[in-house]
């Protein structure tokens, strides 16, 4: 039995005391607004997770003190044979708990001033009833025990025993289970939880068409099914301390039917992107369903919208479907799913669709649970060992193109050139808003496929070894088969749904990506500086190697033992060399993005979520080496890399040496397998008149400047995408780097001869020149060692206490505003903004003279910040600070819990 904890928007708050003393002494903690219930659950949780600790629990009013036992199992806390699971016996019911009126700022509004979610009516956060205070009193078992694993000075070098760890266990949402975050997925996270570049930076999006009758009801019921049997769907991030993702008992899938409207699909696209996710909040994923022509069985009117849940379900057409066609759209976020984890759960949702709206059995397993449980056996002598020797060297060649002139007037894509057959053509490939195609089938040779062993392969096609029509050493022009037909007019490029099948691409095949704009033509758009080049977001540009050329390719690696992501690798390693004007040998480094489902785990190929991550691929050109040389190496780095794809960048620093802030890679390939519905699938549906087309993919970004993705479409043809960062690329250079790589692509296979070297790989490019590219800010001092000068936001009264509010990248957004707002103490109030979770050592050195007690106080990542700069200051002073660390949540509910903590602290103080 598992416990009935869902997302409920509660943040715990907790107070300590951080002391100057480094003996065995007990840390005592006290939980702020929390019901006996939910302080249990904490408690119980600590004490099974930090087992060097007794545990006892402090109830108000002097209660008997409640222990738990190291061996105890609690609510929401995984156990032992199913680590990180989902809890395994539900909590008792709720025990009446004494109110705390003292926990009002004074001067706060009145209760019947508040609205029903706690928020008064001018918008302001108020106190919340119900709930009391606990103190957790921690005792070492042992006095040899070491106060962290970080070791005796603590992470932080202040000898602390409250590690991130345990913070995450004290301030993750009570009664749910947690996994750490590990990995290529912990650095999604951090980069996400700042939010520098908007929330919708990292969020991806499938689209296909729907055609044959659509119950809404059943449709809704399918999604929510899906997420009671899929763990990943149930699952949001905490980051108030180590990392974690939480699993929650249950977790409604939003699901949004648009009718029938002019607004264009665009206009969805992006605005689906620019809503981002709420990262404490599950699910990472929505579904919006989009009416196709009208028909006459189809309920609703023009122009509505209206959303389905599990708790309203009837919405929408009746049995029978009301609906003849249909946009499907899923949105999720990058940091939880990757695309092929996404795709899977396409699937499962037919599965669900077809047996009524409820998929049988319980949770699928295994699970992110269960890969959580897998990393954590790892043993990373090997991977240590390997990355020694394997990271790229200081000196490798990372960067695709020259350091770039000054600003130019537009960061449009320039129009072909005359004489130059390496400019970018609009015929090369549709726009990114093209219809799906049938479903794809990964080639056999590809050793960085992520499909799973099942997958059926690609068999080789030796007829398309020669295409006497078009010389291996030039572009040609595009065949009848790869040019669009014309327009039709019927289809307004206006309207909601994408180009039809009939529909002409775009003059320039861009889209804005993740964050970025383009305008009606496909071109960039959006925010410019005042030179008119682009200031952030993602641009998006596409090609296609038509399907006759990517057969060729295909057989010409194949012969040579290899697949075409070796060529790929190969293609881009010589484009870094060429860039770096080297004239000897060199060595080039790139990322290759991993899947990680071919790790030992049983059935990781069908676990959706993200396993894998980008890892560096160092090669070393030299330009008299024979070309099948270097894509024989190309292919071995490749598949060395497999054993070791649960690795991360952050570590292969760590054991090369290289700070934190040095990049191992400018650029990533990924090769892109997409696994299309089973046989089975396709007939079920087929039976019930339904036509589903293939998921295509639309938006998304990296994590790195630029990355290549291909991947291939219905017609065998091979499909390049370039996402790349405005403020590092222009359009017209990310397009230029394209047409170069397809170039040679094109021309490779048409090099049979053994003693074809490098130098003459590099002279199909003739003099086309290398693209630019915006060299980074340059590095400065680690922003931990810049002292932050605290802001002062209230004077408050002569001789008051002195509250500071840090932040850092990941606090909750307005949460310290609200606060402000709401507050009616006679405190000073000062902020301490910092570039990073790091404490400087002299934050808040100069206390002004004449204050009170100091309380520091930090919202889910600046937790661990504020106790460091407590703890050094009581060490400094000689006085002993307060802190108050939060969780996560919305801001009205962030700004609750410190209200009440600092409400807890003035109760100490009096």
């Amino acid at each position: 039995m598992r416990s009935h904890h869902s997302y409920d928007g509660t943040v715990l708050a907790v107070v300590h005391e951080p002391r100057d003393t480094h003996d065995r002494s007990p840390l005592v903690l006290e939980l702020c607004g929390v019901t006996r219930t939910d302080a249990e659950a904490v408690a119980a949780r600590v004490a099974h997770s930090h087992r060097a600790y007794d545990v006892e629990l402090h109830a108000p009013k002097d209660d008997p003190p409640r222990h738990h036992a190291p061996h105890d199992t609690p609510a929401g806390a995984p156990r032992d044979d199913t680590p990180g699971g989902v809890p395994d016996h539900a909590p008792q019911d709720d025990a009446p708990q004494d109110g705390a009126p003292d926990d009002a700022p004074q001067g706060s509004a009145p209760r019947d001033g508040m609205s029903r979610d706690g928020v008064s009516r001018d918008g302001v956060p108020g106190p919340a009833g119900g709930a009391g205070r606990y103190l957790l009193r921690l005792s070492p078992l042992s006095p040899l025990s070491p106060l962290s694993p970080d070791g005796p000075d603590g992470p932080d070098g202040s000898g602390t025993p409250l590690t991130d760890d345990l913070l995450a266990d004290l301030l993750a949402p009570p009664g749910a289970g947690t996994v750490p975050v590990r990995g290529h997925q912990r650095a999604l996270l951090e980069a996400a939880a700042g939010q520098q570049d908007g929330p919708g930076r990292f969020v991806e999006q499938l689209h296909w068409d729907w055609t044959g009758p659509l119950d809404l009801t059943r449709f809704t019921a399918s999604w929510q099914s899906l997420a009671e049997r899929e763990a990943v769907l149930r699952a949001s991030f905490d980051w108030a301390g180590a990392p974690r993702l939480v699993l929650h008992e249950r977790a409604a899938v939003e699901v949004v039917h648009h009718g029938h409207t002019g607004a264009g699909w665009e206009d969805l696209l992006r605005s689906e992107r620019e809503r981002g996710f709420e990262l404490y909040r599950p699910p990472l994923l929505r579904v919006a369903l989009i009416e196709g022509p009208p028909r006459a069985s189809r309920a609703g009117g023009a122009g509505q919208a209206r959303t389905a849940s599990r708790t309203d379900a009837g919405t929408g057409a009746g049995a029978g479907g009301g609906l003849g066609s249909a946009r499907l759209l899923v949105t999720y976020h990058r940091a939880l799913l990757d695309e092929r984890g996404a795709r899977l759960l396409v699937r499962q949702f037919y599965r669900s669709y077809l047996a009524g709206g409820v998929l049988p059995g319980a949770d699928r397993r295994p699970d992110i649970r269960d890969h959580a449980h897998w990393l954590a056996r790892q043993d990373d002598a090997a991977a240590r060992q390997f990355w020694t020797a394997a990271a790229p060297p200081a000196d490798a060649a990372t960067s695709p193109g020259r350091p770039a002139d000054p600003p130019r007037p537009t960061d449009q894509l320039s129009p072909p050139h005359p004489t130059d057959p390496l400019r970018p053509r609009p015929a090369d490939l549709p726009s990114s808003a093209d219809p799906p195609r049938p479903a794809d089938v990964p080639a056999p040779t590809d050793p960085l496929s992520s499909a799973a062993p099942t997958d059926p392969p690609r068999p080789a096609d030796p007829s398309h070894l020669a295409d006497p029509s078009s010389p291996a050493d030039q572009i040609r022009p595009p065949r009848p088969a790869d040019v669009p037909a014309p327009a039709d007019p019927s289809s307004p490029a206006d309207q909601l749904h994408p180009p039809r099948p009939a529909d002409p691409p775009g003059p320039v095949g861009e889209t804005g990506g993740a964050g970025g704009r383009t305008d009606g033509a496909g071109r960039p758009g959006g925010r410019t500086d005042g030179a008119g080049r682009p200031v952030g977001g993602t641009g998006r540009i596409r090609r296609r190697l038509g399907s006759v050329q990517s057969a060729r390719l295909r057989s010409w690696a194949g012969v040579r033992g290899a697949g075409e992501s070796s060529a790929l690798h190969l293609v881009w390693a010589l484009l870094l060399y060429r860039a770096a004007k080297a004239g000897g040998p060199l060595p080039v480094a790139f990322g290759v993005d991993l899947s990680g489902r071919d790790m030992g785990l049983r059935g990781a190929a069908g676990v959706p979520g993200l396993l894998g991550g980008p890892l560096p691929v160092t090669l070393t050109v030299e330009e008299a080496a024979p070309l099948t040389d270097l894509l024989v190496r190309a292919r071995d780095a490749a598949l060395d890399l497999t054993a070791y794809a649960w690795v991360c960048g952050d570590q292969v620093r760590r054991w090369s040496g290289r700070t934190s802030r040095s990049p191992l890679t400018e650029t990533a390939v990924r090769f892109e397998t997409h696994p299309g519905l089973p046989a089975d699938l396709r007939l079920e549906l087929a039976a019930q008149g339904i036509t589903a087309g293939a998921p295509q993919s639309a938006g998304g970004a990296g994590v790195l400047p630029l990355t290549l993705v291909a991947h291939h479409d219905g017609e065998d043809a091979l499909v390049l995408d370039v996402l790349y960062d405005r403020a590092r690329f222009t359009g017209t250079d990310a397009a230029e780097i394209l047409a170069h790589c397809l170039h040679l692509l094109r021309s490779l296979p048409g090099r049979v001869h053994e003693r074809f070297t490098v130098a003459d790989a590099l002279a199909l490019l003739g003099t086309a020149q290398v693209p630019a590219v915006t060299p980074p800010p340059p590095a400065g001092p680690p922003p931990s060692e810049v002292p932050g000068a605290p802001v002062v936001l209230r004077a408050g009264r002569a001789g008051a206490d002195l509250v500071c509010l840090v932040t850092v990248p990941g606090v909750t957004p307005g949460a310290y505003d609200l606060f402000l707002r709401a507050h009616r103490g006679p405190e000073r109030i000062v902020s301490l903004t910092l570039a990073d979770a790091q404490a400087p050592p002299a934050a808040l050195a100069d206390l002004p003279a004449g204050t009170g007690r100091l309380t520091v106080c930090g919202v889910g990542p600046a937790g661990p910040v504020a106790h460091g700069i407590a703890r050094r200051t009581a060490r400094r002073t000689g006085r002993t600070p307060a802190v108050v660390m939060t969780g996560l949540g919305s801001a009205p509910e962030t700004a609750r819990a410190l209200a009440r903590a600092l409400s807890a602290v003035r109760t100490r103080s009096t």
